[in-house]
């Protein structure tokens, strides 16, 4: 099986490919190694498929030193480098694991977790990282310490996350997807948040009592 790093550059070549072929000339492979049948990747979209039917995954491996970190390749918003943007891409990669609940609260598991489940009217900490979802900014994050604790299910926060963080597991992280409705609205929470913002969150399960 291949590794997560080549999984997520093949699916951004895909995607690139689709949407907008020249942005691939603007980026290379991992080293000069490679060089030979990237030219290949600039081709038009309609040649996307039968490129990527010969694209011998694993010669291509051997060819890459074991030293060498594999380059990650995405639009300039969406450059899922840190260990939190990887985790997120994971999450939102395979469509079919990512549930649509109320309100529109779309929710991927990154990891689920083996500890007490997360019920309204439970007292819970959580860690999390929140992000703009058009410019992929972060605007607030906890990741350390006791993290932030609040009632579930009782309006301490916003209805985004008394949705979204039911039926998480201690342990376990989670992409919650807020549309403007169940975050912040029209009004937003300037300067941080503009009016109608999507938010993304990850959110880890700390404690539940």
């Amino acid at each position: 099986m291949l590794n997560w790093q080549v999984k997520i550059m093949i699916n951004n070549y895909l995607n690139l490919l689709k949407k907008n072929v020249h942005v691939l000339k603007k980026t290379g492979l991992v080293n000069n190694q490679t060089a030979n049948f990237s030219s290949s990747f600039y081709q038009p979209c309609g040649q996307a498929n039968r490129i990527l039917q010969s694209f011998n995954i694993k010669e291509y491996l051997g060819n890459v030193p074991q030293n060498v970190q594999v380059r990650v390749f995405s639009k300039k918003t969406q450059n899922p480098t840190s260990p939190t943007e990887v985790s997120e891409y994971k999450a939102q990669e395979n469509i079919s694991k990512r549930k649509t609940l109320e309100g529109g609260v779309i929710v991927a598991d990154i990891t689920i977790g083996n500890g007490v489940i997360a019920k309204n009217g439970k007292t819970i900490s959580v860690y999390y990282r929140g992000k703009l979802k058009s410019t992929s900014k972060v605007f607030d994050e906890v990741t350390s310490g006791p993290g932030l604790t609040f009632r579930l299910g009782r309006g301490d926060v916003i209805d985004g996350w008394d949705i979204g963080v039911v039926g998480m597991k201690v342990g376990g992280r989670r992409v919650i997807t807020c549309p403007p409705a169940m975050a912040y609205g029209v009004k937003g929470y300037p300067p941080a948040i503009p009016p109608n913002s999507t938010l993304v969150f990850e959110v880890e399960l700390k404690d539940v009592k």
